[in-house]
């Protein structure tokens, strides 16, 4: 791919992420003045669950599509990825069928009371419509339209912050906010599973043995997604435990203010990974390494660059922006300064460990660093409080980070001098 049409892309998925950055700095800024702390608390733990599902589905699904359209014939494609669309389609409506059951039984014993059991039951409808919309999204990007998945963004943030907004003159605010989501997601889904079935129609029958072909690649990298989140976004459920639901509130409200960071990385990362697939299968990972390299050195001077920022006019977030004092505030936007930091440098190093297929070996190298990471947040948020959540956090990805690139050295050296695959 030409520098030309390298930078546009980067352009347009560096756009699209700024927008998603923004809209949920909004949907907090909200729910935090409208609401509270408490409200937003439990509206954490409900994305925080969409966060796992979805990257469940991209651990196992997204990955093999995206590797697929660098690799097979149109006829292959298209069989594949319909198989896939059907099988994905069926278990999400499977598993949020599962859930609104459970919820109802809960609720009928008398175990939550109506607002939490409404609460759960709006998000398991709102992770299928979300779910939907993020697979479309995922095979859009690895097709490089950009524009398509910049303007169903575009329709979702507008959905998605209108929407908010209105859920808070309403009673039962937390459900409706959450809604909302499902809603902006269900005709942003929409839209983007029309675009992608224009430019590239797909095998509504597909193939059968779709699911059965990447099972052992895909359930290496469900494993992994799912320790992984269990220390970078599970840590809300043992803060709500430990402490309470505003100290998850305090929590997110200051790990937003560096959410940009993490969201150029995946926008980076969701762009890359189909032409670095490319890359190679052409030049082999030495080259590929060296080109991520300058990519990872321009991201991570933004990412210094961003947070310095976030540093400089903190306690404007603080007491203008924000209008809530948070309790040891800079100590939690140094440790998430340097916890997204890490983060974005792991996410390009996985990246070639993926392109290698290393997914059994990511899943165990994850495991013990999120065994690690999570004894490290429960040992220290009694004494530390939320900031001792956040170094836990940091620890975990540290490890991870110097795992891979442990890893990455070592199967760069399997590989031939001259760059050609091994």
């Amino acid at each position: 791919m030409r520098r030309r049409a390298l930078a546009r892309l980067m352009g347009s998925t560096v756009l699209s992420q700024a927008f998603l950055s923004g809209a949920g700095f909004l949907v907090a800024f909200i729910l935090l003045h409208r609401l509270g702390l408490e409200p937003y608390g439990f509206y954490v733990l409900v994305s925080v669950a969409l966060i796992l599902l979805v990257s469940l589905q991209g651990a196992f699904f997204q990955v093999p599509v995206v590797l697929a359209l660098s690799r097979t014939s149109l006829e292959e494609r298209q069989s594949f990825v319909g198989g896939l669309m059907r099988s994905r389609t069926r278990l999400a409506l499977w598993l949020a069928g599962l859930a609104l059951g459970v919820d109802a039984l809960v609720w009928a014993a008398g175990l939550v009371d109506t607002e939490h059991a409404l609460l759960v039951g709006v998000g398991a409808l709102t992770a299928v419509a979300m779910l939907r919309r993020e697979f479309s999204r995922a095979v859009l990007l690895g097709h490089h339209r950009t524009g398509d998945v910049l303007l169903g963004d575009l329709i979702y943030v507008a959905l998605l912050v209108g929407g908010t907004f209105g859920a808070t003159f309403l009673p039962l605010a937390t459900v409706f906010a959450v809604a909302s989501v499902g809603v902006a997601a269900l005709v942003s889904g929409e839209l983007l599973s029309r675009r992608l079935w224009r430019f590239e129609p797909w095998d509504r029958e597909g193939s059968r043995h779709a699911v059965r072909d990447i099972s052992v690649q895909g359930g290496w990298a469900v494993l992994g997604a799912t320790v992984h989140w269990s220390f970078s976004q599970g840590y809300t459920y043992l803060v709500a435990a430990l402490l309470d639901v505003r100290a998850v509130a305090a929590l997110a409200a200051t790990r937003l203010l560096l959410m940009p960071i993490n969201l150029l990385s995946l926008g980076v990362n969701q762009s890359l990974y189909p032409l670095i697939s490319r890359w190679h299968e052409a030049v082999g990972l030495r080259e590929v390494f060296r080109r991520q390299a300058w990519i990872t050195a321009v991201l991570l001077a933004l990412g210094l660059l961003y947070c310095a920022g976030v540093w400089l006019l903190r306690d404007w977030f603080s007491e203008v922006v924000l209008k809530k004092t948070i309790q040891g505030h800079e100590h939690l936007l140094l440790l998430w300064s340097a916890v997204f930091l890490v983060m974005l440098v792991r996410d390009q190093v996985s990246n070639l460990l993926v392109v290698c297929l290393k997914l059994r070996a990511l899943s165990q190298l994850t495991t013990v660093c999120s065994v690690l990471a999570v004894m490290a947040i429960w040992f220290a948020i009694p004494v530390w409080g939320t900031e001792g959540a956040v170094a836990g956090i940091l620890i975990g990805e540290a490890l991870n980070m110097l795992g891979m690139l442990v890893l990455l050295r070592k199967e760069m050296r399997r590989q031939p001098k001259t760059g050609a695959p091994a």
